[in-house]
């Protein structure tokens, strides 16, 4: 049985491909399995990944599989990934990104000594900048929100009832702190073991219009599942997300729409908003960035404010 299994969606990226993939056989394991996904990528980033594979041994290259499938989006890839899976324990690597060199070493050291259900860690970004996951505690994972997926490895049981949802961006914040919810314990590695590059030709940063509406549907989703969780069970942690959410839905439409489609999400949540009990959420512990809390509880001078600034950071 393996330690760890790596899931490697693939599509479009055959200018990087080769690159991913060096940055994990230069440090790969035995106890670690890698899963690439062709998730139906017209080019041939596919070809790339299995002619760097044949200059390796048979051992190396019985660690990998290699499955092909009609696209399905990054979601679609993952969950795919995670039904071949045989790992202890699941991590993520994006196929334009990279392992930094320690990453084996610093994860599998820690899971020899210790049983946790999720350890995360730092990322470094092509443009020199470390964002961390966390600071210290346990909520500040919720007050950090930087829920990329890759950024941690999970417990493989973590994944038995609960998947990507297909179809959306921003699929990390739709998932990832639902796993944290239901981790016994977690540990962090103050260390950059992930690099990440930046794309602007990515979904998220694109403005097309069919981009803009993926962007404001998907967000407008996560919110309403967090506010949904959250009135069924009371878990403040729910609700934080929920806000999180609600500031990124808002701040996203005010930039990539106008302030009347903005007003409509304000009028469309502000009840089920201002029904969260905030005496009861750990604010104390700066859980919820000052930003996110000034939205959330005067959002119609926010989206106004923002809108101005936004305009003007663009002239």
């Amino acid at each position: 049985m393996y330690k760890l299994s790596i899931i490697i969606p693939i599509y479009k990226v055959e200018n990087y491909i080769q690159e991913c993939l060096q940055s994990v056989l230069y440090q790969l394991p035995d106890n670690v399995q890698i899963i690439c996904v062709n998730d139906g990528s017209p080019d041939n980033s596919i070809n790339i990944a299995k002619n760097l594979l044949k200059s390796y041994s048979q051992k190396v290259q019985s660690q990998f599989i290699f499955i092909d499938q009609p696209n399905q989006g990054l979601s679609g890839a993952r969950n795919t990934g995670l039904e071949y899976a045989k790992g202890e324990y699941i991590g993520f690597l994006d196929s334009d990104d990279k392992l930094n060199d320690n990453y084996f070493d610093s994860i599998l050291s820690i899971l020899e000594k210790e049983n946790y259900d999720i350890i995360d860690f730092n990322v470094i970004t092509s443009k020199g900048d470390i964002l961390r996951t966390r600071k210290v505690t346990y909520d500040s994972v919720f007050s950090v929100s930087k829920w990329f997926c890759p950024a941690r490895v999970f417990k493989a049981n973590l994944f038995h009832n609960t998947r990507f949802t297909i179809g959306i961006s921003y699929e990390d914040v739709d998932l990832t702190p639902k796993l944290y919810l239901a981790a016994n314990s977690t540990y962090h590695i103050d260390a950059p073991l992930y690099w990440y590059r930046h794309n602007e030709e990515s979904i998220t940063k694109s403005f097309t219009h069919k981009n803009n509406v993926q962007t404001i549907e998907s967000l407008d989703y996560i919110c309403d599942n967090y506010l949904n969780l959250y009135e069924e069970s009371e878990n403040p942690y729910y609700a934080i997300v929920a806000i999180q959410s609600y500031y990124l839905l808002c701040i996203s439409v005010c930039r990539r729409f106008n302030l009347i489609k903005a007003l409509h999400y304000i009028r469309k949540y502000e009840k089920r908003m201002h029904s969260i009990d905030t005496k009861q959420l750990p604010i104390e512990r700066d859980v919820i960035h000052g930003k996110v809390l000034a939205l959330y509880r005067h959002p119609r001078a926010f989206c106004s404010v923002y809108i101005l600034y936004d305009r003007l950071r663009t002239i």
